[in-house]
């Protein structure tokens, strides 16, 4: 792939993409209580695909050859290590959330 391709897929070129497990100090690979285990590598490029545009979890799912219950798995192990790796630099008000919630709730049902 291209960087321009991957770009517009990921929101980083390949090279970026690469060095992001290192810098994020995720490891050698994501592995989920389902026992799913991916490269580091592969569990950011989902991330980042899912996040770079609005679409379904099954389109995602097709592009890396996972199920979509898989890639929702390894989204989630993912996004929960990255949070516990850096929490303490990351903004997160969860008592807006909970005031929301049913808010953002609704608002996905539209």
């Amino acid at each position: 792939m291209d960087d321009s391709t991957a770009n517009e897929k990921f929101r980083f070129t390949i090279d970026q993409l690469r060095l992001l497990p290192e810098k994020l100090h995720l490891g050698e690979s994501v592995v989920t209580p389902a026992n799913d285990r991916v490269s580091s590598l592969e569990a950011l490029a989902i991330i980042c695909r899912r996040l770079s545009e609005p679409g379904k979890l099954h389109t995602v799912a097709c592009e890396f050859g996972h199920s979509k219950a898989a890639t929702s798995r390894i989204f989630l192990a993912t996004i929960r290590r990255l949070y516990d790796l850096h929490r303490d630099i990351l903004s997160f008000n969860s008592q807006v959330v909970e005031r929301r919630v049913s808010l953002y709730c609704a608002a996905m049902v539209l």
